[in-house]
């Protein structure tokens, strides 16, 4: 539980990060530079939402995502420990909503005038040992 909530507090500071440094010039780059640390193989921590991805691999993809993103859309976190392929694992998921940054709009324009500011969730999942 520590290491999932030190991954948790790590990622979230590099994301508000990019958020302060993200313009309408530079999106591109910011958008570059969260699907390189999100990369499609990392199994460790995603971003995750069902409201036009950015890449089709930010849907969620088992049952612990999905219901994770059910849980987000509403504003809520969630975690659960479980066994993934032999191994124990903490994940947890923490509710991402458009209200974070208005910079949310400059990688995501489809964000823009949605109802429910709660579009997905950032995923981690740390092994327990």
């Amino acid at each position: 539980n520590d290491v999932a909530d030190a991954m948790v507090d790590r990622i979230v500071t590099l994301l508000f990060r990019e958020f302060a440094v993200t313009t309408p010039d530079n999106a591109a780059v910011g958008t570059a530079a969260i699907s390189n640390i999100f990369d499609n193989d990392n199994k460790s921590m995603r971003l995750v939402g069902d409201v036009d991805p950015l890449q089709n691999s930010n849907r969620p993809k088992d049952d612990f995502e999905r219901d994770a993103l059910a849980a987000a859309k509403l504003g809520n976190n969630f975690s659960r420990t479980e066994k993934v392929n032999g191994r124990w694992y903490v994940r947890k998921s923490i509710a991402v909503a458009t209200t974070f940054s208005p910079s949310c709009v400059h990688c995501h324009a489809n964000f823009e005038g949605l109802a429910n500011p709660w579009v997905g969730a950032l995923m981690v999942r740390a092994k327990v040992d």
